[in-house]
């Protein structure tokens, strides 16, 4: 690529990538603050129903009024010449009468809160008994919110670039994370929620980019692993902050404000050079080149740190790549003749509309060299998802792999939201939560070159279905060696879906086919956000079942390695570029399988 060999001599000192590497991983890991801040947000509170002597038995019949008789000290009033208790529960109150019946009441005036926090929405806006399942709503509605953000604003980074979404985004997440913390009620708070959350996503989209515009390729790995460790460490920043600030207004301040300190970072720094110089944007571009030698120290700026040498480099290679890929066509085309009508008619067609789409939307996997790729319409996508569906193989290995993609979100977020209920201290949980991602992103680096993907994917999702069914059994034992032995799995399963998280993204694009990756990786994120949108509510039934979340994760986690096992190893194989490279693949896996 023209554009990396430009990036290539501009990093002879580094100093200018760093630099930038670690405003933007800043940026990116803040976006861990408002999906984690909730958990603090809505604290998890004890609660009881609150009982006042003189409006309670304002509210009791004359024959329950005379029959109550002190039986469990919870709260004592004077009713004449008897001393009646009032049993308060988390939903209702409980009167004991002589005979032996009980009265029950639900809570008329309130709820007293047993909580760690000065204050939550739940407490707040009492979202307890019936009104529990608003504060899981909420979550799902900012994870709606970040599921919009990336089909809608996302894009809008290709054509006004990187660093102006990334301004505005965070200019207006600012303002009305903000407001957040002035919430008069559920409904305003649950509604602002979904705005932080659809641009939260294209913040986190928009910084990622930048990084992988801002390296030359063979640094590409590096910087993405990298800038997810920022991720895990933002996880932790967010426990530190609940721990500090138990007011949920003030702790909405604090996760918001800070991005007024990112707004000047990304002012001082300039647009991705790989997008200016796709875009035609040459003396910007020019401008970029000339700033970034001088931050690096490169005095002489010779005729290879000049963009218009490389933008017309790219403009002939981009022509030469159309006339090897029209030869190409015609080649086929030619072999296609010498088979029989009906079967020559059928082929033809399949192939011409893989070599039609690979112009269209060819792209390499390695997300740095995305930029320099002609922005050109996708042509022929409803053909190419139809050939996606219609294929045999195809379909089977992209059904697997859209459940993994359920999977992988739905147990990643599952786990990460279920702190609250967890042995032990919930801060401090979440944050080894955090901890325990690092050594899995540099984990799945070093697996991932000596294994491929297939193994290391596999064991994965064994570790941890069956940590999370080990934990689910354990969980609500009362000998505390078992309870840290059920708390240590879960760990272990945050690390082994975080693995699995790394893994899946990179296996999905190289097993589609060129002619149709980019339509297949937008339903493979459709899936990924139905998992994460599910896993509140499934958190919310272990109120009811506290074993069904543990137990749920474990079982579709081991389904997913069970499935992997029928998919290919893709690691060190030709990118598949039509259908058809598909059965060479599994071939070529038979072959080694045999030999082994």
């Amino acid at each position: 690529m023209q554009v990396d060999t430009l990036q290539l001599k501009l990093t002879q000192t580094f100093k200018f990538q760093i630099v930038t590497f670690f405003c933007l991983g800043a940026i990116y890991g803040r976006g861990a603050w408002n999906v984690f801040a909730v958990l603090f947000l809505a604290g998890t509170t004890g609660h009881s129903c609150y009982t006042s002597g003189v409006l309670w038995f304002g509210n009791l019949t004359q024959e329950d009024s005379e029959h109550i008789t002190l039986k469990n000290l919870t709260a004592n009033y004077s009713l004449g010449d008897v001393t009646p208790t009032l049993i308060s529960g988390e939903c209702d109150v409980t009167i004991a009468t002589e005979n032996g019946t009980n009265v029950t009441r639900d809570c008329p005036h309130g709820w007293v809160y047993h909580s760690e926090f000065e204050s939550t929405i739940i407490s707040e806006w009492e979202l307890v008994c019936v009104r529990a399942y608003l504060s899981e709503l909420s979550t799902t509605v900012y994870l709606l919110g970040s599921m919009f953000g990336a089909l809608l604003i996302s894009p809008l980074s290709d054509k006004y670039g990187r660093r102006v979404v990334l301004l505005v985004s965070l200019i207006v997440q600012a303002v009305v994370g903000s407001c957040v913390s002035l919430s008069p009620n559920y409904t305003v708070f649950t509604a602002l929620r979904f705005v932080v959350g659809f641009f939260n996503m294209s913040i986190g989209l928009s910084s990622y980019v930048m990084v992988t515009e801002l390296f030359p390729e063979v640094y590409c790995t590096l910087a993405c692993c990298g800038l997810q460790i920022f991720w895990a460490v933002g996880i932790m920043l967010t426990s530190l902050f609940g721990f500090i600030v138990r007011n949920w207004r003030h702790l909405q301040l604090l996760i918001s404000l800070p991005n007024i300190l990112f707004i000047v970072m990304i002012w001082f720094l300039p647009e991705s050079l790989s997008w200016l110089i796709s875009q035609g944007k040459l003396d910007r571009a020019q401008a970029v080149v000339n700033r970034i030698a001088k931050f690096n120290g490169i005095k002489n700026l010779d005729e290879t740190l000049n963009v218009q040498h490389y933008s017309h480099n790219r403009q002939t290679a981009e022509e030469q790549r159309l006339v090897q890929h029209s030869d190409k066509q015609n080649q086929l085309e030619k072999e296609n003749e010498e088979v029989d009508g009906q079967k020559f008619q059928s082929s033809h067609n399949e192939r011409s509309i893989a070599v039609q789409n690979y112009t269209a939307t060819s792209e390499p996997l390695n997300p740095c060299s995305s930029s320099d790729q002609s922005d050109k319409p996708s042509g022929g996508k409803c053909k190419s998802l139809f050939v996606l569906c219609s294929n045999p193989r195809l379909r089977i290995y992209s059904l697997i792999l859209f459940y993994l993609f359920f999977v992988s979100s739905l147990s990643y977020f599952g786990i990460s939201l279920s702190t609250p209920v967890l042995h032990g201290d919930q801060f401090i949980n979440l944050f080894l939560l955090g901890v325990v991602e690092i050594p899995a992103y540099i984990l799945c680096v070093v697996v991932g070159g000596r294994f491929g993907r297939k193994i290391p994917l596999c064991v994965f999702l064994l570790i941890c279905g069956v940590m999370n069914i080990i934990a689910a059994f354990t969980s609500n034992q009362r000998i505390s060696a078992i309870k840290i032995l059920s708390d240590v799995c879960v760990i272990i399963s945050k690390f082994a879906i975080t693995g699995v998280y790394t893994t899946i993204y990179l296996y999905a694009a190289e097993m589609f086919p060129t002619s149709v990756r980019n339509q297949a990786m937008g339903l493979t994120s459709f899936f990924e956000n139905l998992g994460s949108l599910t896993a509140p509510f499934i958190i919310f039934s272990a109120k009811s079942i506290p074993e069904l979340p543990m137990i749920l994760f474990g079982a579709v986690s081991i389904v997913g390695a069970i499935l992997v096992m029928i998919m290919p190893e893709t690691h060190r194989r030709p990118l598949p570029v039509f259908i058809e490279d598909l059965e060479s693949l599994d071939k070529r896996n038979a072959k080694e399988h045999i030999e082994l």
